[in-house]
């Protein structure tokens, strides 16, 4: 994870609480793992400022730069908003990360099979499954 924290913004790294992040990480990761191992699913519930986000942007980061052992991400986020704050830390990769919201839909519809992490808002989300059931 050090190496990922490397990767954000200085200035972003002055603002954050370090041990709340590291803590969200770690629930991170464990429900992913249970989650791949087909044990119960959870609800992460945190304060907004407890590092949500932070954690989701260091999880990418090992994804795509440290050979995390997860080949790729979807992630699902209530409002553009968090995807913006997720942008700020997480850049746009080409062929790596790729991020989804009512204005480029349209655009990016075809590189989302080709993109590591997907981050796309749940209202996009839930478009294209009910475009896809129909």
């Amino acid at each position: 994870m050090n190496s990922s924290l490397n990767r954000l913004p200085k200035d972003y790294l002055s603002t954050i609480q370090l041990e709340a992040v590291k803590d969200i990480y770690n629930v991170l990761l464990d429900y992913i793992n249970n989650f791949l191992n087909y044990a119960n699913n959870n609800v992460l519930l945190a304060y907004p400022g407890h590092g949500k986000t932070t954690a989701l942007a260091l999880l990418a980061n090992q994804i795509l730069h440290d050979k995390l052992k997860y080949n790729g991400f979807l992630f699902v986020v209530k409002e553009i908003s968090h995807m913006k704050a997720l942008n700020k830390i997480l850049p746009l990769e080409e062929n790596k990360v790729l991020y989804v919201s009512h204005e480029n839909l349209s655009e990016v519809r075809e590189k989302i099979k080709q993109s590591q992490i997907v981050i796309i808002t749940h209202a996009r989300f839930k478009e294209i499954a009910i475009e896809h059931f129909r």
